[in-house]
């Protein structure tokens, strides 16, 4: 968990516009800028923590951007890999902490990809919504539906050969990026489409009093990063 720095950068103040001009309602201020009342909290996605191995930043200066625009803003961080409940848990604590040391009584969440999944789990299933600690939920690219290609690799290689490379990944992401008891094997089952229909969608409904949105976009000829160009 962190609070994020100073500084601008043209990608983050763009997102700035385009995904927070819904949250002037809980805005303190003017419409133009990002003032809201509650504090925004940033949930980071599936593979990666906030500062991936201490160097890169997850959210590559949209923290600075945010607040360079009037928003107090906090990063959490959890494991890379590992099943949504237990990374909703994680997230569910540091969001918790965020509050005691901000002195705010609820906050604004922005998730990005499996930071939208966990989030709304602790949103609905660890008391966030009832104890009435969440203004808003933002969805940035989430699996709501689960992921097609989540699909493909764990029901389409061998067990023995899942089992494997899944450890190997957990070997990989305890001891060079430091996750907790990792467990990449339940996460990629987490976020296969018929776990996502049919078991985490009908036990995560969208709760009263927080307001919720979702976002998407789709690359038509190419995607800037090489590790997503291939899907």
């Amino acid at each position: 968990m962190k609070k994020a720095g100073a500084g601008r950068k043209i990608l983050g103040i763009f997102l700035v516009l385009i995904f927070l001009s819904p949250f002037t309602a809980f805005a303190g201020g003017s419409s133009d800028t990002c003032d809201t009342q509650f504090p925004i909290v940033l949930a980071h996605g599936m593979g990666a923590t906030t500062e991936i191995l201490g160097i890169v930043d997850y959210w590559w200066g949209i923290e600075e951007a945010l607040e360079d625009a009037g928003a107090e803003v906090y990063t959490t961080s959890v494991n890379a890999m590992d099943s949504t409940v237990n990374k909703a848990e994680a997230f569910n604590q540091q969001y918790r902490q965020i509050l005691k040391e901000s002195g705010a009584s609820k906050a604004n969440i922005i998730g990005h990809s499996h930071g939208t999944i966990y989030t709304r789990y602790a949103i609905t299933n660890l008391g966030l919504a009832k104890e009435e600690k969440v203004a808003s939920y933002t969805s940035l690219a989430g699996p709501h539906q689960g992921s097609s290609i989540a699909d493909l690799i764990m029901y389409n290689l061998d067990k023995d050969l899942i089992d494997a490379l899944g450890g190997s990944l957990d070997f990989v992401y305890a001891f060079v990026f430091g996750d907790d008891d990792p467990n990449s094997v339940r996460n990629g089952y987490d976020l296969c489409t018929d776990y996502m229909t049919h078991a985490f969608n009908p036990n995560t409904p969208n709760m009263s009093g927080v307001y919720y949105q979702s976002w998407a976009a789709k690359a038509k000829t190419s995607c800037p990063s090489v590790i997503l160009e291939p899907t």
